[in-house]
């Protein structure tokens, strides 16, 4: 029997077990137990409990002693083909159940409006390191045009590969990063040769609307003005995936104050 019939065995519900007895017995019928451990390889201690399954499931039967007096038992496939149609059956009934039963418990919770405008589609919640770390490389690398980013020194090490291959492709990058971060080593190959601001952090402090994140400042990385990821560290490796042009409308908004002030990096 094939891997891919074994495989379809189990979509609709039975074991690797008892799809080998099963195609057994549709091949060689009647046999006994003895003879099925033999020619399906399932172990003696488990031939019982997998025959009782099929014929509980109405797709294996158990022939009348009386026919085959020199055994104890003999089993064959039930009346073939309506045995997988009854199962069919039994299975869609069991489906439209639960269905049913998910309907109802979802009914019981309360659901969320969006404000006016915006969907589900138009931002993303990112939960988790791995979570980020996948969809920045992927905004980072479909980068067609231009990308704008204020992170950190570390962050900039962390995706430096893929923040060098936006040189070799040749895309507009713009950087806008303290003069802390500037101090690190491992940055300047990244930073040559792009647009790069300077922040001084005490600066930055004088900016108003950059205030309302008080001792947080807002990591942001935007694509093409087409997509970005907003993080807020210190208090969450959890991120914002936005898609919706006046939330990165805004965003860029907020890395224009970061730009207004700083410095140009002559480097």
């Amino acid at each position: 029997m094939s891997s891919k019939t074994i495989d379809n065995f189990k979509k609709i519900g039975l074991s690797e077990y008892e799809a080998k007895i099963f195609t057994e017995l549709y091949q060689r019928s009647p046999q006994s137990a003895s003879s099925l451990v033999g020619n399906t390889g399932v172990s003696r201690g488990r031939i019982y409990d997998v025959l009782r399954k099929l014929e509980r499931n109405l797709l294996v039967i158990e022939v009348p002693v009386a026919k085959h007096p020199s055994t104890s038992s003999l089993y064959q496939v039930a009346d073939f083909p309506e045995c997988l149609e009854r199962l069919k059956r039994e299975l869609i009934t069991d489906l439209e159940k639960q269905f049913e039963e998910i309907k109802q418990e979802l009914k019981t919770l309360q659901r969320e409006e969006y404000e006016e405008g915006l969907t589900s589609e138009d931002f993303m919640v990112i939960k988790g390191r791995k979570a980020n770390n996948y969809y920045i490389k992927k905004i980072i690398n479909e980068t067609k045009k231009h990308l704008v980013t204020n992170f950190t020194a570390p962050l900039l090490i962390e995706y430096k590969n893929a923040f060098l291959n936006l040189k070799k492709r040749k895309i507009r990058s713009t950087y806008l990063i303290s003069d802390i971060d500037l101090q690190n080593e491992k940055i300047i190959d990244i930073l040559k040769g792009n647009e790069v601001y300077v922040l001084q952090l005490t600066t930055l402090k004088n900016i108003p609307i950059l205030s309302v994140f008080k001792d947080v400042r807002p990591s942001m990385i935007i694509s093409d003005q087409l997509n970005s990821i907003l993080s807020f560290y210190k208090q969450t490796s959890d991120s914002l995936l936005v898609t919706n042009p006046a939330l990165i409308q805004y965003q860029m908004y907020i890395l224009e104050l970061f730009q207004q002030g700083g410095e140009k990096w002559e480097g």
